[in-house]
């Protein structure tokens, strides 16, 4: 039998194991529904001021409780879509400050797939679409004077008028800036135009003694030079009416002898 002391003890054992028992039973419940009721309240207050990384924590922690909860997994769902929906806002807002207009459309795109009737996302899409309309526009008028800037300075070339290659080439330079093809011709032309500056002024110095030997008509000469000239710059129609010149006073020198 029992002493009196261990029925005691037992009695009181007996006594907490059913206290224990009952607040699970009775008292846990209410603290849990209580505990369930103050998140979800938390986060739809989130919810209401906009504030949707708050409401979906609230609603997660509310699932990790009550995996079942009606109210948080419609509470996490709509955090879920307003966060992505302002994710793609600030994407678009940032595409369309950068002339991105495809980048706009696409996040406009999302925004509608989540909300059809978003009418920052209307509105940013149209007014994206009629800019982009109008870019397309320019680039295709500045594609088009380009185009003829470029066949300008390509035929100046060819005739050896590299201050017009130049100028055209630098023209077309402002319809598509950084353009290797309008780059390389300007500078050919300029490469160009340096070496015939350099062959104009050898051509002068060697026209300066040829126009001094007619002087002392010594026509020979004066043909001579005038044809090294043409050498350093050929149709130079300075050096072509020595040759000429000369050449009638040879031919006219030539006339008199037989003549006599």
């Amino acid at each position: 039998m029992l002493s009196a002391s261990n029925r005691l003890l037992a009695a009181l054992v007996l006594l907490v194991v059913t206290g224990v028992l009952a607040y699970f039973e009775f008292l846990a419940p209410d603290e849990l529904s209580s505990a369930l009721a103050a998140t979800l309240k938390k986060g739809q207050q989130c919810f209401a001021a906009q504030d949707y990384a708050c409401s979906k924590e609230s609603a997660n922690a509310v699932l990790k409780m009550d995996a079942g909860n009606k109210t948080a997994i419609e509470l996490h769902a709509a955090s879920e879509r307003k966060i992505e929906l302002k994710t793609a806002r600030a994407t678009a807002e940032a595409c369309f400050a950068e002339q991105r207009f495809d980048c706009v459309l696409e996040q406009t795109g999302a925004m509608l797939k989540l909300e059809p009737t978003d009418e920052f996302a209307l509105n940013l899409a149209a007014t994206a679409r009629e800019q982009q309309a109008r870019a397309d526009l320019k680039t295709a008028d500045n594609l088009k004077r380009y185009q003829e800037n470029m066949a300008r300075a390509e035929k100046c070339f060819i005739n050896g008028d590299y201050d017009c290659t130049m100028r055209h080439a630098k023209q077309a330079l402002t319809f598509k800036p950084g353009e290797t093809e309008a780059e390389t011709l300007f500078q050919k032309a300029s490469y160009a135009q340096g070496r015939q500056q350099e062959g104009m002024t050898r051509a002068k110095k060697v026209l300066e003694q040829g126009q001094a030997c007619f002087k002392q008509k010594n026509y020979s000469c004066a043909i001579a030079k005038s044809e090294s000239a043409l050498e350093f710059v050929p149709n130079f129609k300075d050096a072509i009416q020595l040759k000429q010149d000369a050449q009638q006073e040879v031919a006219k020198l030539k006339q008199s002898i037989q003549i006599k």
